[in-house]
């Protein structure tokens, strides 16, 4: 990728006393300004990792009282790093001087965006039958989560000036043969700790056709000098209707106290999770939802589903901001909102035999509305979520092959087709034209540069008037950049196919198995990431890069 920054200012909108022209062979004129600058290839890498280990103890009280303890550690580790050099070179021509002021100048920036979350668990849940239809859960779970979101910029910049042919020793005196280097390094993030602690309750109960889990839990979530308390009550019945059909409903309140802080910038994009603090509360949602079921012949099951999900303290980054910019906490960036969602779902299923698989398709809504004094985004009004991705579907088929004369031993075929509508980003979408020139002798000078003209030339200059010029004026002079809304763009659809083969043997002691396959076997260029290039005309167009492509996979299990 190389970017090329140049821009021409054309004489007829610009007084005559310079013009850009990159890189020219002509002549350097009296009063011009030739310059030029551009970018190397900038290199991008990306990696994560996760790391997860858990201790579970099963115990037995007589036949129906049953004891699940478990402890567990995880650590999910993202790290976005980008290294990019950029050189711009300018010559400024003096009146009556052979020679010119030359003007370089280098910067080399590396940035790295980090965000790692550890989460220490133990968790013990209590089971009885008090009867064959009704069986009781309660629990206690604790939980100790730290999050380390950080970005690292690193640069310098190198500046080079030769003010050694002006001859007027009064002005610019310290500007002669001047060479400047400013270095940045900035480490912006801290350290996030939170503890949680749950109490919970289920019964379960059956009469009949007719099937109830009532429950409710009472979460807190702690942060230095705050806590905040969430009661989730649950309830989700199903009525048998006849021997095959059933009819399912459910009403859920949850919180939530880890998110997802995603950034849709195409400079940096980048994603790091973030806890709840003294200012950012825990995320709450009201789920609800009714489904029907219905088993058909040969083992099918056919399920539809539809929701609606509403969604309190949702997080964004503020209209403007972003963590990759230096100088901020990614707390003072946030604004809080609400959201919602709905949908239906489908799902046609086959569990039992040699061929099996299930076919899934979703069509969704999501919608965010940030209208916060302060943090409000998208003027207010509702927007899509980068979630919302309005189709989506899922094919997976799997066949056995038995090995008649060795039971036990045998070969699985499996394939998983995925596709999906493409997310939503943001980009700019239109152009706006603004500012005001001054007319001198019919010409039109810009007053604050012609002013530094006049200082370092010591050309005379009568203004005449001043006026607002029309938008076509404006058309390399004066030129921003404009958004017509919050994620206005949509991506490409996303499509993979993958695919396996297995063989599992059984042995004295326990089986292995060996899994060859390969991961988008169809290497279809799903986006990753997006940045705004240009083509051969130098026109800016939107690129995308692709970060799995084909790849082939192998794994081997041992189990005993």
């Amino acid at each position: 990728q190389r970017t090329e920054a140049t821009t021409t200012y054309p004489k007829t909108s610009i007084a005559p006393y310079f013009e850009i022209d990159p890189i020219s062979k002509e002549k350097i004129e009296v009063g011009e300004i030739h310059s030029y600058s551009f970018s190397t290839p900038g290199k991008t890498s990306t990696c994560w990792s996760n790391w997860l280990g858990a201790l579970n103890w099963y115990h037995r009280f007589g036949e129906n009282h049953r004891l699940h303890t478990s402890a567990g550690y995880s650590q999910f580790s993202y790290k976005r790093k980008f290294h990019g050099e950029q050189e711009s070179s300018r010559t400024i021509a003096i009146q009556d001087k052979p020679d010119s002021i030359p003007h370089a100048s280098k910067e080399v920036t590396d940035l790295t965006i980090r965000s790692i979350i550890h989460n220490l668990t133990l968790k013990s849940d209590y089971q009885v039958s008090l009867r064959e239809s009704n069986i009781l859960n309660a629990g206690i779970e604790f939980e100790y989560i730290t999050s380390d979101p950080r970005r690292h910029i690193k640069s310098r910049r190198d500046e080079f000036e030769d003010w050694s042919i002006w001859d007027h020793p009064e002005i610019l005196v310290d500007m002669r043969d001047v060479h400047r280097t400013m270095y940045t390094d900035s480490l912006v993030g801290k350290v996030n700790q939170m503890f949680n602690g749950n109490l919970y309750i289920s019964d379960n109960v059956k009469y009949g056709p007719f099937e109830a889990i009532m429950g409710a839990r009472l979460a807190s979530y702690s942060v230095k000098k705050k806590t905040y308390l969430s009661f989730e009550p649950r309830i989700s019945a199903s009525l048998l209707l006849d021997r095959n059909s059933s009819v399912k409903a459910s009403v859920s309140r949850m919180s939530q106290g880890e998110r997802l802080l995603t950034s849709t910038s195409l400079v940096s994009p980048s994603d790091i999770w973030i806890g709840i603090t003294d200012s950012i509360p825990p995320m709450k949602s009201m789920t609800y939802s009714v489904s029907l079921n219905h088993q058909f012949p040969f083992n099918i099951e056919l399920s539809v589903e539809g929701y609606y999900k509403t969604i309190n303290h949702l997080t964004d980054y503020k209209e403007g901001s972003d963590f990759s910019r230096a100088g901020q906490n990614w707390e003072n960036m946030i604004a809080l909102g609400n959201g919602k969602s709905y949908g239906v779902e489908a799902m046609l299923q086959r569990m039992v035999g040699n061929t099996t698989g299930w076919v899934t398709y979703t069509w969704s809504k999501a919608i965010s509305t940030f209208d916060r004094t302060g943090q409000i985004i998208n003027n207010g009004k509702p927007f899509y979520s980068p979630t919302d991705r309005r189709n989506k579907l899922a094919i997976n088929l799997n066949q056995r092959i038995d090995f008649n004369r060795f039971p036990g031993n045998h070969f699985d075929i499996s394939g998983v087709f995925s596709y999906a509508t493409g997310r939503k980003i943001t980009i700019p979408d239109h152009l706006t034209y603004a500012g005001m020139l001054a007319m001198a002798d019919h010409t039109a000078v810009d007053p604050g540069f012609s002013s530094f003209l006049n200082h370092l030339f010591n050309v005379p200059q009568t203004y005449l008037e001043t006026i607002v010029m029309p938008a076509e004026s404006f058309d390399v002079y004066m030129r921003y950049e404009g958004y017509s809304g919050k994620n206005n763009l949509q991506l490409h659809s996303e499509m993979r196919l993958d695919v396996s083969l297995s063989m599992t043997l059984r042995h004295l002691i326990g089986q292995s198995t060996i899994t060859i396959g390969a991961t988008n076997i169809l290497n279809r260029k799903n986006i990753s990431d997006v940045f705004i290039g240009s083509d051969k005309e130098g026109n800016l167009i939107v690129k995308g890069i692709c970060n799995f492509p084909i790849m082939p996979t192998l794994s081997y299990t041992y189990s005993f």
